[in-house]
């Protein structure tokens, strides 16, 4: 596994970016109720999460059915790989700066668009969510 300095992080939240928005446009439109209850009791557990262990796997399921009905096993694939660095790079920015996580209102924005058919929408709040990633590590 590669060390995770400053380069990595970026390279690994642009790829991110970019495929998972691609994995989003693809998926949302296929969203159904059984899919976006899935999402809605990932964002309540990350909600009630007491550790940070406990947050990032709601986090990780939060983001996994968000694009699991897109229908690309392959990108889905790649994805569950950077989800996993993305999890490093969590693990890291809080074990310096201590445990606060944030993302709940940008996931209910993300749902909201969503919800209300606006894809373009819920996928730049998704790409300006994960690029978030790179502003809180620096």
């Amino acid at each position: 596994m590669a060390p995770l300095n400053h380069f990595s992080m970026q390279e690994i939240v642009e790829i991110r970016a970019s495929l998972e928005t691609l994995a989003l446009s693809h998926a949302a439109p296929r969203l159904n109720a059984a899919s976006f209850e899935k999402i809605e009791r990932a964002m309540l557990v990350g909600d009630n999460a007491q550790t940070i262990i406990e947050w990032e796997r709601a986090n990780r399921t939060f983001h996994s059915e968000l694009i699991a009905p897109c229908k690309m096993p392959r990108l889905l694939e790649m994805l569950d790989e950077l989800q996993l660095a993305n999890s490093r790079i969590i693990f890291s920015a809080t074990r310096s700066a201590g445990w606060r996580p944030t993302s709940s209102h940008d996931h209910r924005q993300i749902v909201d668009a969503l919800r209300t058919g606006d894809f373009s929408k819920g996928v730049a709040l998704l790409q300006r969510h994960i690029r978030g990633l790179e502003r809180a590590t620096g």
